[in-house]
């Protein structure tokens, strides 16, 4: 979790230690070294037309089974 906050105008303090002026620059700080969990790339979910198209069609009848 990004520990940032704004001190006054446009200064931000940064996990308590460090202090910059430009709210991107706190974000890439409070980011350095950190890994996110759980993260699973774009290029893996990749999935075939047919199986996406099949997957749209179905989705507005599993909603309506779900309610019934």
């Amino acid at each position: 979790m990004l520990d940032i906050k704004k001190i006054w105008g446009d200064t931000y303090l940064i996990n308590g230690e460090h202090l910059t002026q430009d709210y991107n620059q706190a974000v890439i700080i409070a980011n350095k070294g950190n890994s996110m969990k759980y993260f699973i790339p774009i290029e893996s979910k990749k999935c075939s037309f047919w199986k996406n198209l099949k997957n749209k069609l179905n989705f507005p009848f599993i909603v309506l089974e779900s309610w019934m």
